[in-house]
């Protein structure tokens, strides 16, 4: 009979035992915890991203800023042709005449230097037809002027389309052929001039 007690007490102490280990493990068992998903990294812009949005950013409309509050224009201009930059330019434009809210008549004047000690390459003047529309300022113009490196008259058609940065600051791109009169009618290639200017 003691034999037997002491069977059943060892075999309830074993169990006892393993009962208290399975549930200790069961209660400190560690939570399930999700993986913490790793930071974005921001792609960073390349030239060519830049350079391809500046159509689209050119093209919107801010409708809180209006070019009929600033009729004078002054700026300053890199010149390029065939991908080289020729000279910078400074000018200044001026609304004479507002026929309609969104439409302008201007007087413009340029000079443009070779960067060399200011030296002064041309001076040119005329007029343009501007639409105005909120922030935006296409403009159609021509200029007639004097090259004084190769000595000859000239006249320039131009498109030139303005937007505005704020209220008094804009930046603008301008495309134009040059027209010389050197003995001949001749053509020159086309230029581009990235301008940046103030309003007021």
């Amino acid at each position: 009979m003691k034999k037997l007690i002491a069977i059943v007490s060892i075999m309830m102490l074993v169990l006892s035992v393993n009962a208290q280990t399975t549930t200790a493990g069961f209660i400190e068992a560690a939570p399930i915890v999700s993986p913490t998903p790793a930071p974005a990294v921001a792609t960073p812009t390349t030239p060519a991203d830049f350079f391809s949005g500046i159509p689209g950013w050119m093209s919107t409309v801010n409708t809180n800023q209006s070019w009929l509050t600033s009729p004078f224009s002054i700026w300053t201009a890199a010149n390029y042709q065939a991908g080289l930059n020729t000279s910078a330019e400074i000018g200044g434009s001026y609304d004479l005449w507002i026929p309609k809210p969104n439409l302008a008549v201007s007087f413009d004047g340029a000079f443009r230097n070779a960067g060399i000690a200011g030296t002064i390459v041309s001076g040119q003047g005329g007029f343009g037809l501007s639409i105005l529309h909120y922030d935006l300022k296409p403009t159609l113009s021509l200029d007639s002027g004097y090259n004084a490196s190769l000595g000859s008259g000239y006249v320039e058609p131009a498109f030139t389309l303005s937007k505005k940065m704020t209220a008094s600051t804009y930046v603008a791109l301008s495309l134009n052929y040059d027209f010389f009169f050197q003995g001949k009618y001749t053509q020159k290639q086309p230029g581009v001039s990235v301008r940046v200017g103030w309003c007021f």
